[in-house]
């Protein structure tokens, strides 16, 4: 295949890259065109004739999005429509990267693809908007929901804790009462190119196994690091915390979907550690493999 990759600085488009090896992978950034410039990207789409079209570029800081919603529906409600349009002009098939901020998080189960939307913040409204429109522009894109997303070349969860331990901290306030599923952007930019090259289309929700609190998150992260004895980590509530935008508190994404097309599930959140440590050079012997 021949694949376009958008937002090839960040966490998945990195990722996307690498799992793109036995491909062609064009690699797009800012430096190349702004994600919401559909003309620039529609010429480089028609000279490229890609395959398919992955957009990776987002507006990520949730909490900032509360205060430039404008912007934010630009970059991740409008810009993904136009995009999506431009790729499918050319024949190419587009996938969208969407967020587990697109339910309330009022459930006792995990969500299912078809399940209500009711996005709580700005930031998942925006994500939501992104769905729609790329539907809308291009009924056969594939569109994979994510969440708690962790890997080289961005901020995340375990890079955060990581620096906090370097520069000698080791008390943490962690937040208990949300909970979701851990997601490593190599295992889940894996999963998107397999549901490439099965042709596969439609909304998916992708996650590694095993869900966890942002507590169990941390404990599991220390206990990676060989720091759990040596840490004081503090469970608060999300309303202790006091985050601007509202996060949902129950956001574990049912991946049975996924598990069907790709043949089981994706590895486990201890593996998926294990792996992300490797990859970023610090030893990490306690790693549970289940």
């Amino acid at each position: 295949m021949k694949v376009v990759v958008l937002g090839a600085a960040g966490i998945l488009g990195r990722a996307m890259l690498a799992e793109l090896s036995g491909h062609q992978a064009a690699a797009r950034t800012r430096a190349d065109y702004d994600l919401r410039d559909h003309v620039a990207a529609a010429r480089d789409f028609d000279a490229l004739r890609p395959d398919a079209v992955v957009n990776c570029a987002a507006y990520t800081r949730v909490d900032d999005a509360e205060d430039e919603p404008d912007l934010v529906n630009e970059v991740n409600g409008l810009a993904p429509g136009r995009l999506a349009a431009a790729a499918a002009a050319v024949g190419a098939r587009f996938v969208q990267l969407s967020s587990d901020y697109v339910f309330n998080g009022e459930s006792d189960r995990p969500w299912r693809e078809d399940d209500p939307t009711d996005p709580l913040s700005v930031y998942g409204k925006s994500k939501l908007r992104g769905e729609t429109e790329v539907r809308q522009a291009a009924p056969q894109s594939l569109i994979v929901r994510t969440s708690w997303l962790f890997g080289p070349g961005g901020r995340s969860f375990p890079l955060m804790l990581t620096q906090r331990l370097q520069a000698g901290e080791r008390k943490f306030k962690v937040v208990d009462d949300q909970v979701g599923r851990p997601t490593y952007s190599r295992h889940l930019a894996r999963a998107i190119v397999s549901c490439l090259e099965k042709d596969r289309s439609g909304v998916y929700h992708a996650g590694n196994a095993g869900a966890m609190s942002w507590y169990q998150f941390a404990g599991l992260v220390f206990r990676c690091l060989g720091m759990a004895g040596h840490v004081e980590v503090t469970p608060v509530s999300s309303g202790e915390w006091a985050a601007r935008a509202r996060r949902p508190r129950y956001s574990i994404l049912d991946t049975a979907k996924l598990e069907a097309a790709l043949g089981g599930p994706l590895p486990q959140t201890g593996a998926a550690l294990a792996e992300y440590f490797h990859e970023v050079g610090i030893v990490a012997a306690g790693c549970p493999e289940e």
